[in-house]
């Protein structure tokens, strides 16, 4: 259900099919759908918050238009969210989608509009972007692991940290900001935040089960004789599966005492009584050798046979950096912990 395509072709062809020359810094909005935030805050799970420089996204997205209408080296693609329209998931168009297609007419000529039906990837776009201007969506997350600068109008909306990006709580320091982003261009140190911030949020908040856990997500398909017997079983025993795994559960979980920490502290999260001896310390070269060997195999994956050949500014950027000498170790170490990002 992941609402992007996936990355085709090279990325230098995004200029052409929009109209970017070369002269021009390309600025990606990538705005968000409300309903996850509308969900949120009815349930109570997310607070009334200030909605930062600006109060609504089409209004942050007509400031935008203005401002790039005085700026002819600067091209503004307003990426709409995919969910706003018809989807595999929903058939139906949003309402703030209608009022998109109203408001987004008669744009100057250095501003255009990426619809969900031009079917481009996020990812060809990464591949010229100089700057993702976000609303709260998480391909800002992305982009910033991608090192790509990253600008957010409100410190409390995102639903990851704002530290790890550019951010603004009023619409002057907003438009100071964007030119601040793009005079700094892409930079190792905005994947190594979004590297520590992954790392945060996906391993060491997280409760590991994976020594009771058997169920694998990736394997080969099974001979259509065992499926047959399988979806049978189903039918006829529905709780098969759970009983099975169950089962095969360990007598111990490797994460109890700190599980058993959490509830008794009566803590709603594992980063609540973690503390620095719980984080594994790492000198900076260590750690940047690190992501740069992950840059290596992320560049591997998105170009494969053509991972020499020329291609777009974030092509040409991982190229040069895991292209780089070895780095020599020093002294100094890192903790990945949440206040320090």
């Amino acid at each position: 259900m992941v609402y992007s395509l996936g990355r085709s072709g090279e990325g230098d062809k995004v200029r052409t099919r929009f109209g970017i020359s070369s002269d021009q810094k390309l600025m990606v909005a990538t705005m968000s759908s409300y309903d996850e935030l509308f969900a949120g805050e009815i349930t109570g799970q997310i607070p009334l918050l200030d909605r930062g420089a600006f109060r609504t996204q089409i209004e942050w997205i007509q400031s935008l238009i203005k401002f790039v209408a005085q700026r002819e080296d600067l091209f503004l693609l307003i990426r709409v969210h995919p969910r706003e329209f018809p989807n595999r998931r929903d058939g139906v168009k949003s309402e703030h989608g209608t009022q998109l297609e109203e408001q987004l007419k008669n744009l100057p000529k250095n501003a255009r509009v990426n619809w969900p039906s031009d079917g481009v990837s996020l990812y060809n776009l990464a591949e010229e972007m100089d700057l993702c201007l976000n609303a709260w969506s998480n391909a800002g997350k992305e982009m910033t692991f991608l090192g790509i600068p990253v600008l957010l109008y409100s410190t409390e909306t995102s639903f990851y940290h704002p530290g790890i990006n550019y951010a603004a709580d009023t619409v002057e320091e907003y438009f100071h900001l964007i030119d601040k982003a793009l005079d700094d261009g892409w930079r190792f140190e905005n994947a190594r935040a979004a590297f520590r911030w992954y790392a945060l949020e996906d391993l060491y908040s997280r409760i590991e089960l994976s020594e009771s856990v058997h169920i694998r997500e990736h394997q080969h398909p099974l001979p259509w004789p065992t499926r047959a017997l399988l979806k049978l079983i189903r039918i006829v025993y529905p709780g098969f599966q759970q009983v099975r795994d169950s089962r095969r559960r360990a007598p111990r979980l490797r994460m109890g005492q700190l599980v058993a920490r959490a509830i008794e502290a009566g803590d709603d999260s594992l980063l609540d009584i973690l503390g620095p001896q719980d984080f594994p310390d790492t000198t900076p070269a260590e750690e940047s050798l690190a992501i740069r060997r992950e840059f290596r195999r992320l560049a591997q994956a998105l170009y494969g046979s053509r991972f020499e050949s020329p291609g777009g500014k974030l092509k040409q950027n991982l190229l040069r950096l895991i292209a780089e000498p070895p780095i020599e170790c020093t002294t100094g170490t890192v903790q990945t912990s949440s206040s320090r990002l």
